[in-house]
């Protein structure tokens, strides 16, 4: 006579199968979480830096338009180097309305 076995087949994950996934995914959260301020701050950063250099190139555009003078609202927020680059802050003179 044959007698069935029975077999202990379980379904399912076991706890430290469980506690190793959660673990991964709290590493990549921390990961992700350090990442983010700093790509905001580089992308904040490269913004001003490329708005500085559009009001440079028309600062230099009206300056070769109009036989080298400055706008007049223009005097106080920075300088200009020939080659392009730009310095923001005061330069001694008052800003004119």
């Amino acid at each position: 006579m044959l007698t069935k076995m029975k077999t202990n087949i379980q379904e399912g994950f076991t706890i430290v199968e469980v506690l190793i996934v959660l673990a991964i995914a709290a590493l990549i959260l921390i990961i992700v979480l350090i990442a983010v301020p700093d790509l905001q701050r580089s992308a904040r950063n490269t913004d001003i830096l490329h708005d500085a250099q559009n009001v440079a190139s028309a600062v230099q555009s009206y300056e070769g338009n109009n036989q080298g003078s400055l706008p007049d609202n223009a005097t106080g927020l920075g300088t200009i180097s020939t080659n392009g680059s730009v310095t923001l802050g005061a330069t001694g003179a008052e800003p004119t309305a």
